[in-house]
């Protein structure tokens, strides 16, 4: 049961390298790519052989519940979204493809504190199952300017396909 617990670990600390070091090295980040398709919040959108549908975002001042609820140090951008692997095997998507561009123009990551207080937050790298969709959460903390206008920028892990979710806030 130790090994198993080991190896666990093991797995999860290799997983979390990958997800630095891809994006430094070209695999991923924020390399110059153009923005191929945009669509609205409740439309589907489809990189390569993945598909994202932002179901319903929100904005708040706190994330949580209870001795967990945790204060934005800007404004929380909540964003309920379902991804589905249309390949033949399982994928893997990083939380570093799916990013906010603020209505001022700036990228925001999605905020540490979402992944430990808030249930189905988007991991770090999200494994998907060929045709089973997920339901992930993934919050922004941002400067309240940031808010109108924000759009969703996601890039695809292998093909660098990137699209746009107009959040319409």
């Amino acid at each position: 049961m130790r090994k198993l617990a080991s190896m666990s670990v093991t797995v999860t600390l290799v997983l979390a390298m990958l997800a630095i070091a891809l994006p430094a090295s070209g695999c991923g980040g924020e390399g110059g790519q153009e923005v191929t398709k945009t669509v609205k919040v409740g439309e589907t959108l489809t990189l390569y052989d993945t598909t994202f549908k932002v179901t319903r975002v929100r904005t708040s001042a706190t994330v949580g519940s209870g001795p967990l609820k945790q204060r934005a140090d800007g404004v929380f951008i909540v964003v309920n979204l379902t991804l589905t692997n249309r390949k033949d095997k399982p994928a893997i998507v990083g939380e570093d493809r799916v990013r906010l561009k603020g209505g001022n123009g700036k990228k925001y990551s999605t905020a540490a504190i979402g992944r430990v207080v808030v249930p189905h937050a988007l991991a770090v790298l999200q494994e998907l199952q060929p045709d089973l969709p997920r339901k992930v959460v993934a919050v922004y903390d941002v400067p309240e300017q940031a808010v109108k206008g924000a759009q969703l920028i996601v890039k695809d892990f292998w093909s660098e396909e990137t699209g746009a979710v107009d959040l319409g806030l």
